[in-house]
């Protein structure tokens, strides 16, 4: 009879020079491998937090992170993957401030459109007298490139018709668009009332200093100081219903969160070593016992961890993803 013993040391060791395995995670820390085998600790079946209480700056921070890492692993802001992906904001014409209600109007929205939509992401709002409204995020199948490059756009706005107004744009920035989305600091907002008078004066003033006679920096700067009111309107909004509702308002189907891919590339190797910060590492012996109590050393995982930061962490999982899509190909010409 033979028993496997694990045993894990953790160490600060230099860093590997041969990797076959990359594990790049939403959480911003890439998982490196020096071995066949990946040792990863059991993830919890469910995130759990306290009823009552906002979450903390860093509890947003990682929300934020993985909202991020979401949009990069599903849509795109260039090439022709961009041509079927869709910024789309819908406006209900029945007011409601539910949003169970307006994620079912979103449902029987996108079962009526022409086309086939492989991904997408809802993110319901409150506006300033705490009604809802959607933003989408919507990647269609790749038979609308066929159709027109306006065709995804003029379709999406149709077939809202029957639910209310709508506007329908290309994806240009998605690092400025999950940080619009995102709304990561609305605890430090400042009350309702006050945050709709502030947007109130910075337009007025924009209005004023747009007419006069004044250099373009002056007009630019005045835009800007009402940009970011009107933000902070919307952060007021949103923690104000975050007590009824605590959380970031988003329900997303058909994605794709994580990549793991098994390879020995010397070109990813070089591009974490180059921009990730060295954690530390673990060696993980594994052992057998026989029935005579003899210890057999059956392998030894040595694992290491790099921290990236948002960017560097996005790029990786560009590459990863090209890497793995080859490898799949390769499989279904073998097959």
């Amino acid at each position: 009879m033979l028993y496997t013993s694990t045993k894990t040391e953790y160490k600060q060791l230099t860093r590997a020079d041969n990797i076959n395995t990359y594990v790049a995670h939403n959480d911003g820390l890439t998982v490196v491998s020096e071995s066949s085998h990946v040792v990863t600790p059991a993830k919890a079946k469910g995130r759990t937090r306290a009823s009552k209480g906002a979450r903390t700056s860093v509890q947003r921070a990682k929300d934020r992170s993985r909202w991020l890492d979401s949009l990069y692993n599903n849509y795109s802001d260039r090439g022709v993957d961009s041509l079927r992906c869709a910024f789309f904001t819908g406006h209900f014409n029945a007011e409601s401030k539910s949003t169970k209600v307006t994620n079912n109007r979103i449902e029987r929205f996108l079962n009526s459109l022409p086309f086939a939509v492989e991904c997408w992401t809802s993110v319901v709002e409150y506006d300033q007298y705490g009604l809802t409204h959607v933003h989408l995020l919507i990647r269609a199948s790749s038979s609308v490139l066929n159709r027109g490059v306006n065709y995804l756009h003029n379709e999406l706005i149709e077939s809202f018709k029957p639910f209310g107004q709508a506007h329908s744009e290309r994806i240009f920035d998605l690092d400025g668009l999950g940080r619009y989305l995102c709304l990561s600091n609305v605890n430090k907002a400042t009350s309702v009332k006050q945050a709709v008078q502030d947007e109130q004066e910075s337009k007025a003033i924009y209005n004023t200093v747009k007419a006069l006679d004044v250099p373009a920096g002056l007009k630019n700067k005045a835009k800007k100081e009402w940009r970011k009111s009107h933000m902070n309107k919307k952060k007021a909004v949103a923690k104000a219903y975050e007590k009824r509702s605590d959380k970031i308002m988003k329900k997303s189907y058909g994605q794709n969160h994580g990549i793991k891919v098994r390879c020995c590339r010397t070109d990813v190797w070089a591009f974490i070593t180059e921009h990730g910060r060295y954690q530390g590492s673990t060696i993980t012996r594994i052992t057998s016992i026989d029935e005579w109590g003899n210890e057999h050393l059956v392998n030894v995982i040595k694992r290491d961890v790099y921290r990236l930061n948002d960017t560097d962490t996005r790029e990786l999982q560009r590459l990863l993803g090209a890497v793995k899509a080859y490898q799949n190909a390769v499989k279904a010409v073998a097959a």
